[in-house]
């Protein structure tokens, strides 16, 4: 890297990057003196558009990667299930996203990321649980004055899904994540995603 000296742009067709599948593709390369920039990038996917740069820092000798990402009007269901095999949330969505992290490897450099970001979906489904109907079971509960098993169902339809996000050590979580569905609106936070294992 201390000797690497690149400048120039990298156009590509079609490109698939760990399942993801990404159309016109455009980046720009800078290297010089052990700092490695790819900015701009841009690319369209999944009906939206990714723009964003990454840079790689290895004159501090532990390498430190900069990530700043922005997604715009991303069909959210098949990028989901190319990118993790399954489907937890359908809709359209925007994320964005500012990270540093350091490591001598991909892993390394995942579990020390830090940083936070963005997220709105709309007009979209949430699976795993259908909150209306639990809202109307606790409701029952209230009402009868009994105890009864609560159903999750299956899906819950929203208007609008938004949270800030906040990112220690490869583990993203939500303090204020904000579901508008016509009827009622379910406020939460708590762990989203965790990198170190791919798991949500």
């Amino acid at each position: 890297m201390q000797a690497l000296n690149v400048e120039g742009n990298l156009n590509i067709n079609q490109l698939t990057l760990y399942n993801l599948k990404l159309d016109e593709v455009v980046i720009g390369v800078n290297a010089i003196s052990g700092r490695l920039d790819f900015s701009p990038i841009q690319a369209n996917l999944y009906q939206g558009r990714y723009s964003g740069t990454v840079s790689l820092n290895t004159e501090t000798g532990v390498p430190i990667a900069s990530i700043n990402s922005s997604l715009q009007n991303i069909t959210i269901e098949p990028l989901m299930i190319d990118f993790m095999d399954a489907s937890y949330a359908s809709g359209t969505g925007n994320l964005e996203l500012s990270l540093t992290g350091s490591g001598v490897n991909t892993p390394g450099i995942i579990s020390s990321l830090n940083g936070n970001g963005s997220i709105e979906l709309s007009d979209g489904i949430l699976s795993g649980v259908d909150v209306g109907e639990v809202l109307k079971q606790v409701e029952t509960m209230i009402s009868s004055r009994r105890l009864l098993n609560v159903a999750r169902g299956e899906q819950t339809a929203f208007d609008n899904f938004t949270g800030t996000l906040e990112i220690r050590n490869g583990v993203v979580s939500s303090n204020d994540m904000l579901i508008e569905s016509p009827g009622f609106h379910v406020a939460g936070r708590g762990t989203l995603v965790d990198l170190n294992n791919d798991t949500i």
